[in-house]
């Protein structure tokens, strides 16, 4: 194969790829040239549709697998330079290695769920405007619970609940 050929095969292969990424003219007229962020981590979208991208500073979210790195994130979209939209592409809720999607960096997306809102979905993607006001979420009560791996905790009705749990190995456990 010559690198013309290469080349050739590789730019169809774009071009195709391009056209699976089209976002709906809705999102497209709603984001005009503004600066927009891909979440979690599908950045071929901004390419796709010549959108003015501002990556992350962890490029994708499943990157961001310590706490250091997901506070980079969290702190990207909670300051004044953020931009102005995030496309959440819909496939991202499928993880990449069959993790809970929101806990892989959960001070990124409680910085994205308090900075933002969404504004309209298409097939590929929903559109994240920033807020003018962000939320202020109201920490409540830290509270200790030790439970075994088989135990319930009932949680108190009507609050949405957002938990940091730890674990710790028993002797037993250490061994196997």
């Amino acid at each position: 194969i010559t690198n013309d050929k290469l080349f050739s095969m590789q730019e169809n292969a774009t071009r195709k790829l391009a056209e699976t990424y089209q976002l709906s003219n809705e999102i497209k007229e709603k984001l005009g040239q503004q600066t927009a962020s891909i979440y979690p981590w599908e950045n071929f979208i901004a390419h796709a549709n010549q959108i003015n991208w501002q990556p992350m500073p962890v490029i994708q979210n499943y990157i961001a697998y310590t706490p250091k790195l997901d506070h980079r994130n969290a702190l990207f979209f909670e300051s004044e330079n953020s931009p102005e939209f995030i496309i959440w592409h819909h496939h991202s809720f499928a993880s990449i290695d069959n993790r809970h999607h929101l806990s892989g960096d959960p001070r990124t997306v409680t910085a994205i769920l308090t900075n933002y809102q969404k504004t309209v979905c298409d097939e590929i993607a929903c559109l994240w405007e920033k807020r003018s006001n962000p939320l202020i979420l109201k920490d409540k009560k830290r509270q200790h619970v030790p439970i075994q791996l088989d135990q319930w905790i009932t949680l108190p009705a009507g609050d949405t609940h957002r938990f940091y749990i730890s674990s710790q190995l028993t002797v037993k456990g250490m061994i196997y």
